[in-house]
């Protein structure tokens, strides 16, 4: 069986994607939600996001003026999430976006290991590893 066809057919790894996204989805947003997001990293990401959707590189504010990211990394990447701040106009969008993208990792995880391994189970448990991983949990909810 090819990887794909059984990435297709292999409901244990789609559920435990679909529970984690959950789960880290609603810890990102209760963290937000009561107040405990870095002003530092969320606030400054958001608004220099925003910026792009008003033509500008990437604008944001700090203590002594406006400044462009670009001028210090260049964090094009961020420009590419600019079509869903259209969509739903807020830190939140940011934040369930860096989990989904998180917890969609597992998928090549396990196509790399099904194709090394040549084991369904160990595939699986790789997936999970790259799931539960705590220092990457850790970062998806900082």
């Amino acid at each position: 069986m090819s990887t794909r066809a059984s990435l297709k057919s292999d409901p244990v790894l789609w559920a435990a994607i679909i529970l984690m996204g959950a789960m880290m989805v609603g810890l990102c947003l209760m963290r937000y939600r009561g107040y405990n997001a870095g002003i530092l990293d969320l606030g400054s990401m958001t608004q220099a996001i925003f910026s792009v959707l008003r033509g500008q590189p990437l604008i944001t504010t700090a203590s002594d003026g406006n400044f462009s990211r670009i001028a210090g990394h260049v964090e094009l990447i961020y420009a590419a999430f600019a079509p869903l701040l259209v969509l739903w106009p807020s830190p939140e969008a940011l934040l369930t976006a860096q989990a989904a993208l998180f917890v969609v990792g597992a998928v090549p995880a396990y196509r790399l290991a099904l194709r090394r391994l040549d084991s369904r189970l160990a595939a699986r448990c790789v997936a999970l590893i790259y799931l539960l991983y705590p220092v990457a949990l850790t970062a998806v909810l900082f």
